[in-house]
């Protein structure tokens, strides 16, 4: 079977050597002619189709006054559309959730780290008491121990002011009656 270009090659060697038979110009005048009807047809469609749409024009336009007088209506009807799928949507999830921590807590593991954490509460509330005790125990022994401190002060200090006054009159007594010791001269044996 020829291929295309064969068929190329074919057409251009009858067209020079002018050994053109008359059905080939027969052939290419047809396929010419179905080419101009052709196109002449679609222009002719194209006119009467935009005749048809230029007719149709007036009532499209009161189409489109109406169209425009009511999209508040409907603009309003679909925001109303929008949200009641928008509640339904939201509706919609909400049981989906429901049912998801209904498994999740129905579910052994759940339950187990439930329980796990309320023994920790009671335990550290347990702690927190133990530690409030021991702190207000701290701080009545703390007490205890400034005031006995206090009072031992001041009993030393009345003590001290007691020796003092009996320190004091020996003290002059014994002044009066000593005299001081004379200081030796270092002998050779003395160090340095």
């Amino acid at each position: 079977m020829p291929t295309l270009t064969d068929v190329r090659n074919e057409i251009g060697r009858a067209l020079e050597s002018a050994q053109v038979p008359k059905p080939f110009y027969a052939v290419a005048g047809v396929g010419d002619l179905a080419v101009e009807k052709l196109r002449a047809l679609q222009l002719e469609r194209r006119i009467a189709g935009l005749t048809d749409e230029a007719r149709t024009l007036p009532g499209r336009v009161g189409d489109v006054r109406g169209r425009v007088r009511a999209l508040p209506t409907d603009v309003a009807g679909a925001a109303v559309t929008a949200g009641d799928r928008a509640g339904e949507f939201y509706d919609g999830l909400t049981v989906r959730g429901r049912n998801l921590v209904g498994r999740i807590a129905a579910q052994q593991a759940t339950r187990d780290l439930v329980d796990g954490a309320r023994e920790v509460v009671r335990s550290a509330k347990a702690t927190a008491t133990t530690a409030e005790q021991g702190a207000e125990r701290t701080r009545t022994s703390a007490r205890r121990t400034a005031t006995t401190a206090k009072k031992t002060t001041e009993s030393g200090r009345r003590a001290a002011a007691d020796a003092a006054g009996t320190t004091g009159t020996t003290k002059a007594r014994a002044a009066k009656t000593t005299k001081p010791a004379k200081r030796s001269k270092p002998g050779p044996d003395a160090e340095s």
